[in-house]
């Protein structure tokens, strides 16, 4: 996870493909995006794989400015099973 956090972007909720990624429905195809206010240019017709949320309010009161520390429980905690389903379900649709 430290080299990926390199040069990653601040804020936003995605930092450098880390989520959302989800399944078109429109084409049929897996993305990923960068999401840069959570009320503008959100992608529609989408089914989440998953999502990260990584502006400072999402990690600020418990990790101060430590957004690594964030990251990694981030991604200790994220169900896995879950979201190998989700990638699962939707990969067999992709074209």
């Amino acid at each position: 996870m430290g080299r990926l956090r390199e040069g990653l972007p601040r804020g936003g909720w995605i930092d450098a493909g880390l989520g959302p990624h989800t399944f078109s429905r429109v084409d049929q195809k897996l993305h990923n995006y960068i999401l840069f206010e959570h009320h503008m240019n959100l992608p529609v017709f989408q089914e989440p794989v998953m999502a990260l949320d990584c502006w400072e309010h999402a990690f600020m009161i418990d990790y101060g400015i430590k957004k690594a520390d964030y990251l990694d429980a981030f991604f200790k905690n994220v169900n896995w099973k879950v979201a190998e389903e989700r990638l699962a379900k939707y990969s067999k649709h992709v074209r």
